[in-house]
């Protein structure tokens, strides 16, 4: 495999000096770059990236075999030349290896294959072409019949080198990680065992708590008798005792989403049961998505979040706060009435806003950046050394102008204005990409670039999605992030799911070591820390007591800067030069204006608050005048006026009728209606802005009524829309022409796919004094295939991964086109149990996708908070080559049989019988290895839920209480099964593991 470097050009903004140009490429010996003439064997023991190497006997004379590693550079330049072999005692002392350099130059190093095995040993450097050259290893020897090995070259440009960087990982609550002291002590080993210098648990995952807390209710999900998980983190991740290496521990906490429905019903004392009034909703109302959220637009919630934030501080030693979901979910979300009344209030308007008004996004993305700059100030006040970072998004392809992005347009987070602002210390770039998806490829490079360049002197973290990646691919796009300038380390996610084949984390962490994590590092010096120039002026101000919202604080006497106050009243200035005697002047309408003096030392925070009062009127004496008769006049009739007719606006909306077209066509028909348009005998249905991969026929809508075709091969465009009268180019109603915007939302790659409905959404029209008036309200009528929706009703739910399961067996009826590209998650040549897993994990919202729906009771990691009984399952001896296990299952005279469905099935392990009828008997496995995590799916033999409702997935852990089960022999352990009872509680079954004797 090949791990090719893209060379940058260096023009970031935040450079000031000519960067070293880095590059490195490895190519193994599975790599298209590899060639081997002769006869070569393959190898099974531990090569590079673990198994698969290549080996041959030796000969006197002349050489029989060869092989050779072929590479390519961006540019011209020396290069170290390193390999990496199995060594052995049948090795040959001197391995013949050839460097065929620049100027047809060639130079010979032996090598002792007997020694210094499984790690990079260096030839030399050497001068190569922009073409490359190549690396050759014969098998002349001084000695026959040995064997000499050829497995993976290393080349390095000279200069290249890697400093101080974090070296970083995610570890989620919702499995394996640090619910139980056990676990956390793994996680420490892995941790320190490959270098790892910065860990991020997530210790509030849904409005609770893996600490002890005042504020939020213990997390439910951890393990008896483990009081204090951040605690026992914190200790053992800042033990240096013995010389191990010091981790930071940084708290990944999430702030608005609060409760997922697949938990049930809140508890009494959680943040949503307590204060329902703080409900995040949609602009129609709705309230859930599958997850539940407290609005960031109530000024309440801003407080509560900062006293969660403070209570970590204060009470922990933690390196860091890290925010996660630091964000609305969507378009359609921050609807909570007191938010709305807030933004009313702000802008001067009255009724509900549109989804895409744009006083009402720079509202929402202010109320972000409200929480960022509050809770930094919050911190530094208590601890000036405490960083503060969030999980920032990049969605889709990275745009020339931020402003276009995914993260600043539709879900409010401006991540390049909070550096610039100096709201975060770290910003960490969720790039979760797939390297062997050419375009995602691509992107993840563009983001990390943007990445870089707006980090405003603080740090920048790439977060590559090794979850989604092969091993190789993995650390082709770490290794990226760190020869591109400007990137301060790497954070992977995630912690328990290393790489998308299901080989072992071992496996993972053995190649990291090798090619990446491969010291210790400190984490790169902060000096806006260490050795602050700034402070931080903050405050709040308020009216007769009230806080006012949206007031300007102006700062004046030798430090310029406006800022303005939040819904509780708060301002910050988050950095200013050091410096005495500055004046800042607030002022607000029916309030005295206050203007005070203050000063701001390096490394601190200062306070400085407002508090305005209104005018106090002077009494003054009227004497009372004498009255005077006034006489009654003669009434006179008034003439009546006669009503002026106002003329009533024509709403214009645009409704599909019927978007569903014949499986596999081609071109997909859209009827468009056309409301009160009367006045008008023939409109206009014109797409501008039309990309090469939109296709529109029959645009021309002739009558009130009409169909159009559109042909779509592509995601992420947005098209513009006009409607106008015909045959005169008017606008529909005099003065007024609705602007339409077409959003064509779906994760594929140059894939046709009309078998399913389209969506247009998100438009305005514009009156003649060009302003927007609100239509009748659009979302989600014209939509083209979404990935994971396999049965088009628009979202992604346990219906659609029944359906892919059906695919991947071949059950009836045979998948349409767009059922095959709906349930092809990672966009490679088939629908596998990968894909299933996939799809599962968009829909626990693991990773981000298109699929915004949550599986309701579907994860085993969210329902062992639940109470559950345990049924002990025996373990009866297998067959010859075969292990059979039988499944004991409370309640199962309600089910005529059970279907369990295997995906992320790993290397080494073969399923057999796994369809269990009547009677519910055991499904055998074939493995050789242990450690490995397989997501199961526990469905009725017919394709129905094992209760009404619900359906569980499942954790198979295969492990052996010695390191290796050989010959394919041995018991296998079947953990933490979930079903169902008919009361929809959650019934466990557990298999314990023995080694066969």
């Amino acid at each position: 495999m090949e791990y090719k470097k893209l060379l940058l050009v260096c023009v970031l903004a935040i450079m000031t000096t000519v960067c070293a140009m880095a590059e490195t490429i490895i190519i193994d010996n599975k790599s298209g770059d590899f060639v081997i003439t002769g006869s070569w064997s393959t190898g099974s023991f531990a090569g590079y990236h673990v198994t698969d190497y290549r080996h041959t006997a030796t000969v006197t004379g002349s050489a029989t075999a060869s092989a050779s590693w072929f590479p390519t550079f961006e540019s011209a330049g020396t290069y170290e030349v390193a390999v990496w072999y199995v060594q052995g005692i049948n090795r040959p002392t001197d391995a013949h290896f050839t460097i065929n350099h620049s100027g047809g130059l060639s130079s010979t190093v032996y090598v002792d294959q007997t020694t210094s095995g499984s790690q990079w040993v260096v030839l030399g450097s050497y001068s190569f072409p922009a073409s490359g050259g190549s690396v050759v290893v014969s098998n002349l020897s001084s000695v026959a019949g040995k064997a000499v090995i050829a497995d993976a070259v290393r080349f390095v440009r000279t200069g290249t080198t890697y400093g101080d960087a974090y070296q970083g990982m995610w570890i989620f609550s919702w499995g394996l990680g640090f619910l139980s002291e056990a676990q956390t002590d793994d996680m420490i080993s892995v941790a320190r065992t490959n270098y790892l210098n910065a860990i991020l648990p997530e210790v509030r995952k849904v409005g609770d708590a893996y600490y002890i807390s005042a504020t939020e209710p213990f997390a439910s999900n951890i393990a008896p008798g483990y009081t204090d998980p951040l605690a026992d983190i914190i200790t053992k991740a800042h033990d240096t005792s013995g010389g191990k290496q010091y981790i930071e521990v940084h708290a990944w906490i999430v702030p608005y989403r609060v409760w997922k429905d697949s938990l049930g019903t809140p508890p009494l004392d959680h943040v949503l049961s307590e204060h329902p009034e703080w409900q995040g909703q949609t602009n129609t109302g709705v309230t859930s998505d599958g997850s539940q959220y407290i609005d960031p637009g109530h000024p309440e919630v801003l407080d509560y979040l900062i006293d969660v934030v403070t209570e970590i501080v204060q009470n922990y030693d933690v390196d860091g706060i890290h925010f996660d979901y630091f964000r609305y979910p969507g378009t359609q979300w921050g609807y909570n009435p007191t938010a709305i009344a807030r933004f009313n209030a702000l802008y001067g308007k009255t009724g509900q806003p549109a989804t895409n008004d744009p006083d009402f996004s720079d509202f929402r993305r202010d109320q972000i950046r409200h929480l960022g700059r509050k809770a930094y100030a919050a911190v530094k006040a208590i601890d000036w050394d405490c960083k503060m970072s969030a999980a920032t998004i990049q969605w889709g392809s990275c745009p020339a102008d931020f402003t276009q992005s995914s993260a600043y347009a539709s879900i409010f987070q401006d991540w390049v204005g909070f550096m610039s602002e100096g709201i975060l210390d770290i910003n960490v770039l969720m790039n979760y990409k797939r390297e062997h998806v050419s375009s995602q490829a691509a992107d993840y490079r563009d983001w990390a670039q943007l990445l870089a360049s707006s980090k405003a002197g603080r740090h920048a973290i790439n977060g590559p999605g090794v979850y989604l990646n092969s091993i190789h691919n993995s650390i082709t796009q770490i290794l990226y992030g760190l020869d591109l300038p400007g990137i301060d380390g790497t954070n992977i996610y995630v912690y328990h799911m290393t790489n998308r084949d299901g080989d072992p984390a071992d496996d993972f962490w053995y190649t990291m070591r090798a090619d990446c994590y491969t010291q210790r590092r400190p984490v790169p010096g902060a000096s806006w820390l260490d050795t602050p120039t700034f402070g931080i002026l903050r405050g709040t101000v308020t009216g007769d007591g009230s806080a006012l919202d949206g007031i300007t604080v102006t700062l004046s006497n030798g430090v310029t800067g406006t800022s303005n106050t939040d819904g509780t009243g708060f301002y910050a200035f988050l950095q200013l030069n050091p410096g005495s005697n500055y004046t800042a002047t607030t002022s607000s309408a029916g309030f005295l204006d206050q203007a005070k003096n203050f000063n701001i030392t390096a490394g601190t925070v200062t306070t400085l608050d407002f508090a305005l009062s209104s005018p106090t009127p002077t009494p003054t004496l009227t004497p009372t005048p004498t009255p005077t008769p006034t006489p009654t006049p003669t009434p006179t009739s008034t003439p009546t006026p006669t009503p002026t007719s106002t003329p009533t606006p024509l709403p214009v909306s645009l409704i599909v009728e019927d978007a569903w077209g014949a499986p596999g066509s081609i071109d997909q028909p859209v009827q468009i209606s056309l409301e009160n348009t009367v006045d008008v005998a023939e409109v206009e249905f014109t797409l501008t802005d039309i990309p090469n991969w939109l296709t529109a026929v029959d645009a021309n809508i002739t009558s009130r009524t009409q169909d159009f075709s559109v042909w779509a091969t592509d995601d992420g465009i947005s098209v513009s829309v006009v409607i106008v009268g015909d045959p005169v180019p008017a606008l529909i109603e005099p003065g007024t022409g609705p602007i339409c915007t077409l959003y064509y939302d779906v994760d594929s790659t140059a894939t046709v796919c009309t078998d399913v409905d389209m969506q247009l959404s998100n438009y305005i029209a514009i009156d003649e004094y060009a302003n927007s008036i609100p239509v009748i309200p659009f979302d989600g009528l014209f939509k083209i295939g979404t990935k994971g929706d396999l049965d088009g009703d628009d979202d992604c739910d346990l219906f659609d991964i029944l359906r892919q399961i059906n695919i991947v067996l071949s059950k009836p009826p045979p998948p349409t086109p767009c059922e095959q590209w709906a349930g092809n998650m990672d966009d490679d040549s088939d629908v596998d149990l990968f894909d299933v897993l996939t799809l599962i994990d968009c829909i626990l919202g693991r990773t981000e996708c298109v699929c915004a729906s949550e599986l309701v009771g579907i994860a085993k990691e969210e329902r062992e908070d639940q109470e559950a009984s345990e049924t002990e399952a025996s373990i009866i001896e297998s067959a010859e080559n075969a292990l059979s296990i039988p499944i004991e299952l409370s309640n199962k005279e309600l089910l005529t049989g059970l279907f369990f469905t295997i995906s992320h099935i790993p290397e080494g392990l073969n399923l057999r019988a796994i369809k269990l009828p009547e009677g519910l008997e055991g499904f055998h496995v074939d493995f050789n290895k242990v450690g490995h995590e397989v997501r199961v799916i526990l469905v009725s033999i017919s394709g129905e839920l094992i209760a009404a409702g619900d359906a569980q997935i499942m954790d198979l852990v295969f492990e052996a209480s010695g390191k290796k089960i050989r010959g394919r022999r041995g018991f296998g352990v079947l953990t933490n099964i979930q079903a169902a009872d008919e009361e929809n509680k959650p019934v466990k079954a557990r298999l314990k593991i023995q080694k066969k004797k």
